[in-house]
């Protein structure tokens, strides 16, 4: 039974490679923020206390400070929209930060990458139009920042630039070990080390799996308390539903056809991605009906966070049609 399991997550493992691809994207930002350790020292002295830890930090730019700001929010897009539309391809446990390569459905690989290249190019002009002005904002910013204008270190123009990066890797294809290609090594070393490789490649497509679950629950939750309690409603309720679906179903389409999770996403599109804020504001019926199926789907996917095996996952292929929801719930 082990060996079975063992090829049919091996089989899984293979769709998946020819399902998704790997997208690495990098974004750095310049904050403008200046520390002021003089400042801080002499704040200190002044209360008459010593090695307290104070810190003191103020926006280098002033009142111009909201321009730069402007470009750091463009090239946030970036990262915003690479984390909406992907999901992270990393072994890093709970708590911890899953930077890196990002699994994204070959199927989408061309709408993403376009979008984030037009993001990219966006981020890059306004930076383009900022930096022109940047001497000229810095001499205004120095002259109004009375006893910290000595204090404040101005970063040139090239150095601004400098700090800005958003770099898009072309997407990488997801290769399974072809242990063929070393038939000299012994046989039992060669399962070692294709397991070893294999149970990898599980681990990191079962994280996604779970991220996935775990932003479509987090999302449901908002739905429930907005539709419930919120007295402004908005239409990200809606289009974000529509796109946690998405990346379900992309998901398990491309992986483990996960039928569970599949009906999560029908029941998110059919009553609640399908809906808008008017018809919500308009019909009881339809928000309580909206509020149900979120609260459902948040139950149902709670229970699925952990990762199970594919003979568990076939054997829930019989059970749609006979409630599988309502058991997840009860």
């Amino acid at each position: 039974m082990t060996n079975l399991i063992n090829q049919d997550q091996s089989n899984l493992n293979s769709r998946a490679c020819n399902a998704f691809m790997l997208l690495t994207v990098s974004v750095a930002v310049y904050d403008g923020i200046a520390k002021l350790s003089e400042a801080a020292e002499r704040a200190e002295k002044e209360a008459g206390a010593e090695d307290t830890g104070a810190r003191m930090y103020i926006n280098a730019l002033g009142m111009h400070h909201g321009e730069l700001k402007s470009v750091m929010g463009k090239y946030k897009r970036i990262r915003t929209y690479l984390y909406q539309n992907t999901l992270s391809f990393s072994q890093a446990e709970e708590g911890m930060q899953k930077r890196g390569k990002r699994l994204i459905p070959v199927v989408r690989v061309p709408e993403v990458l376009n979008h984030l290249n037009l993001l990219k190019a966006e981020a890059e002009s306004a930076l383009d139009d900022l930096l022109p002005h940047w001497d000229h904002l810095c001499n205004i910013a120095q002259s109004r920042a009375g006893q910290f204008g000595t204090e404040i270190k101005y970063l040139t123009s090239s150095e601004v630039r400098d700090r800005f990066k958003a770099s898009i890797s072309n997407p990488e294809c997801i290769s399974p070990i072809d242990m063929d290609r070393f038939g000299s090594l012994p046989t039992s070393l060669a399962n070692d080390i294709a397991k070893a490789s294999n149970d990898k490649l599980t681990s990191q497509l079962e994280s996604a799996k779970t991220e996935a679950m775990k932003a479509a629950k987090s999302h449901m939750d908002v739905v429930i308390k907005q539709l419930s309690e919120g007295k402004r409603l908005s239409e990200t309720l809606v289009s974000l539903s529509a796109l946690h679906s998405k990346m379900l179903r992309d998901l398990v389409n491309g992986y483990d056809n996960d039928p569970r999770i599949i009906a999560m996403a029908d029941r998110i599109d059919n009553e609640i991605a399908s809906q808008s804020v008017d018809r919500w504001k308009q019909s009881d019926y339809a928000r309580t009906k909206s509020i149900d199926a979120a609260k459902v789907v948040s139950k149902g996917l709670s229970a699925m966070v952990q990762p199970v095996s594919p003979d568990q996952i076939q054997s829930t292929n019989q059970s749609l049609a006979g409630g599988l929801l309502a058991d997840l719930i009860d």
